[in-house]
């Protein structure tokens, strides 16, 4: 965000109408933040996977209706293991 700040300002500054601008900068920073909340929620994925995958055969299990990782540990079978899935 702080990368394309200066470049965001200066295309800000001309635009003539006030109010166009501060939604210019407005949706530029959501749109930065969004990206980083996303990014963000992957990176925990990957920590979770990563440190579910060597924690034995143990894994995080998921509410059914809605996805969520839950804090209720299921067995799962050692071939259902992904090994190499796990980025850093």
């Amino acid at each position: 965000m702080a990368k394309g700040m200066p470049e965001i300002l200066k295309t800000a500054a001309a635009v003539s109408d006030p109010d166009d601008a501060k939604q210019y900068i407005t949706d530029y920073c959501n749109k930065m933040q969004n990206q980083a909340f996303e990014e963000a929620g992957e990176l925990l994925n990957d920590v979770r996977w990563y440190r579910s995958h060597n924690s034995n055969t143990m894994k995080n299990g998921r509410n059914p209706e809605t996805h969520e990782v839950i804090d209720e540990l299921k067995r799962v079978d050692p071939h259902e293991c992904r090994p190499g899935t796990f980025r850093l």
